[in-house]
């Protein structure tokens, strides 16, 4: 029961949960400026990402390769904005396949570029509900 009321009390808010969890909030913080408007601004990015994911599945399962890279574009420069390193690298190989029209690569690495972003998901939700 110790051990159960000392894992509540942890607070997930915080710059260390986010780099631990491979989200180089420093770097964000640097571009942005400052803590509390790499804070806000990371809110803002997380309260549409879920979004931003359900119309990349969308677009991917239809062959709209055209929404699919402006989103995924849009998605890449975000994810480097805020030190999502990882996904940034995953996002910049589907636009550049996509670009291509390289569905080969596309379909290869989806499951990879898909479960970064459930991870996102996961780790942010985690630190806004806190």
């Amino acid at each position: 029961m110790q051990e159960q009321e000392e894992i509540e009390k942890v607070n997930y808010h915080t710059i260390e949960f986010l780099n631990v969890n491979g989200i180089d909030a420093s770097s964000g913080i640097d571009i942005i400026g400052d803590e509390k408007t790499y804070d806000t601004m990371l809110k803002d990015f997380y309260s549409n990402l879920k979004q931003r994911f359900n119309k990349i599945i969308e677009d991917k399962a239809s062959n709209n390769l055209d929404d699919y890279l402006t989103e995924t574009s849009s998605l890449k420069k975000d994810s480097n904005y805020y030190g999502l390193n990882k996904l940034y690298e995953l996002a910049k190989d589907q636009e550049i396949n996509a670009k291509l029209y390289n569905y080969k690569y596309l379909n290869e690495h989806f499951k990879e570029y898909q479960d970064e972003i459930v991870r996102v998901i996961a780790v942010l939700e985690r630190y806004f509900e806190s």
